[in-house]
């Protein structure tokens, strides 16, 4: 897998995290009166969309953010029910996605010490100097037992 491949990966699974209760967030958000916070989910969510290539969520999210400008409530209930469709069908197509990143990491094996002690020695000056060719580390560090958590640091 190419790095472009892996940056899109991590996006999507970024996306898949992030995103889970944004359409709760935004409406609790509006119920509340928090019309800022609604504006800059509503923001975040086409940006995102966008880069996904998820045209019709992009769309979505924007109408509801332009309707929240300035702090106005011009939204209308057929503009939650489009955005809510939409990113609950982007949540339902990239879900494969998501089960196979959580199955890569429930086989992670076990390393042994010898290879462990290379990777680090290999690892750690990159770390040190905050190198970004340790980012090439992430996929075999989270195929070992235990690194799942490093690997995500590095990957962050």
């Amino acid at each position: 897998m190419d790095k472009e491949e892996q940056l899109r990966r991590k996006s999507i699974l970024t996306f898949i995290k992030d995103n889970q209760n944004n359409f709760e967030e935004i409406t609790d958000s509006l119920s509340s009166g928090d019309v800022k916070t609604a504006h800059r989910l509503a923001h975040t969510l086409k940006s995102i969309a966008g880069y996904l290539g998820k045209k019709e969520l992009q769309e979505a999210a924007f109408s509801l953010e332009k309707s929240l400008q300035n702090e106005t409530t011009d939204y209308t209930p057929e503009q939650l029910g489009v955005l809510e469709k939409e990113l609950s069908s982007a949540l339902r197509e990239f879900e494969p996605l998501l089960k196979e990143a959580e199955s890569a990491k429930a086989i992670a094996v076990q390393i042994d010490d010898g290879k462990l002690a290379a990777l680090f020695s290999a690892l750690e000056p990159l770390l040190r100097k905050g190198d970004f060719g340790a980012a090439n580390f992430v996929e075999e560090l989270r195929g070992i037992a235990g690194m799942e958590e490093l690997a995500e640091r590095i990957d962050d």
